[in-house]
């Protein structure tokens, strides 16, 4: 037995940049990234897109571009970290740091698609003392 999991738009979408990446940095996988990004765009099709009239503002597109800096960022920082132990502990801050602002950026997501279920909501949302990375968008709260 087969259980399907629907996963929020802003996971989906995080998923898929994430995927994004992955597929420009290991190019001999890079077809079997591309099957599976195809099924991202599906069920975001299926799920968001053509059932809910989402309409596409400023806002919408620029919680896209945040999230896709803050991945890209996470993701030389990871490897960063495993090429080299320099700086190892502020490394991981920062990392853990970002996840933050990335959850604030998913949780706008959200909020905008008008999803009431709480469990879409990320809790951990602590940046700490980052500093340097400045989205008026997500700043603000």
């Amino acid at each position: 037995m087969t259980k399907k999991i629907k996963y929020k738009f802003a996971d989906l979408v995080d998923r898929l940049s994430v995927l994004q990446l992955k597929q420009i940095e290991n190019t001999k996988q890079s077809i079997k990234f591309e099957k599976t990004i195809s099924l991202l765009l599906k069920e975001i099709n299926s799920t968001y897109l053509n059932k809910n009239n989402i309409y596409f503002d400023s806002r919408f597109v620029r919680l896209l571009v945040i999230l896709t800096q803050i991945n890209t960022y996470i993701w030389l920082l990871r490897d960063e970290i495993a090429n080299s132990n320099k700086s190892l502990n502020k490394n991981m801050k920062i990392s853990h740091q970002l996840n933050a602002l990335r959850n604030i950026a998913k949780n706008e997501l959200t909020q905008i698609l008008s999803n009431k279920d709480k469990s879409a909501i990320r809790t951990n949302t602590n940046k700490e003392d980052l500093k340097g990375w400045v989205f008026s968008l997500i700043n603000a709260k």
